[in-house]
C-alpha cells in the first residue's frame, strides 16, 4: 500500500503522519488495508460509519471533516477480501489500471491485459503514437490514454 501511495505522488513523511493519525482514530494498527481508508490521490481519508449509521469522513493529513457526498465521487477504487486490500484501480471511477499485489508484483498495469503502465509509455515515446502503440499491445486505445494519464500523474513532483 506504501508503495502505491508512493507512486500516486505522496511523500513518505505524509503517509507516516496520516498512519499515526488512522492508528489513532481506528484504533486499527493497519488501517491502510482496511475497507476504512480511501484516497483521491492527492488526500488520505479514514471513512467511518457511526452507531446510528451516519457517515463520516476524515481528511487524515488536515485531521479534519470533509463532506461526503463530495469528496466520495473523487475516490479512487479499493476492492477488499474479507479482512485487507486486494487490488486498487489507481485512475477514479476507471478500472484500466490497477496495483494488485497478485500481478506483475503489484506495480501499476493495464487490468486487462497485465501490460505495467511505465512500459506503455516507454512505447508511445518510442513509437510517437498511441494508436499504433495499442494496436502493438493489442489493446484499446482508451486503455493506453489511462496508462498515459496515470504515469503523468506519478511523474509529478512528489507531495511533502
Amino acid at each position: 500500500m506504501v508503495g502505491s501511495l508512493r507512486q500516486l505522488g505522496f511523500g513518505l513523511p505524509t503517509i507516516r503522519a496520516c498512519l499515526r493519525t488512522a492508528v489513532e482514530i481506528a484504533q486499527d494498527n493497519h488501517p491502510f488495508s482496511s475497507a476504512s481508508f480511501r484516497t483521491d490521490g492527492q488526500r488520505l481519508f479514514l471513512e467511518r460509519v457511526g452507531e446510528g449509521g451516519e457517515h463520516d469522513i476524515i481528511d487524515l493529513k488536515s485531521r479534519q471533516h470533509a463532506f461526503a457526498r463530495i469528496v466520495e465521487r473523487s475516490f479512487l477504487d479499493l476492492e477488499f477480501d474479507e479482512r485487507k486490500a486486494t487490488r486498487w484501480f489507481l485512475l477514479p471511477h476507471k478500472q484500466t489500471i490497477v496495483a494488485d499485489p497478485e500481478r506483475s508484483f503489484g506495480q501499476p498495469i493495464a487490468s486487462e491485459s497485465g501490460v505495467p503502465t511505465a512500459r506503455l509509455a516507454q512505447a508511445v515515446a518510442a513509437e510517437g503514437s498511441i494508436d499504433k502503440v495499442a494496436k502493438l499491445f493489442d489493446m484499446a486505445v482508451g486503455v493506453v490514454r489511462d496508462a498515459l494519464t496515470f504515469e503523468a500523474r506519478i511523474r509529478a513532483p512528489l507531495a511533502a
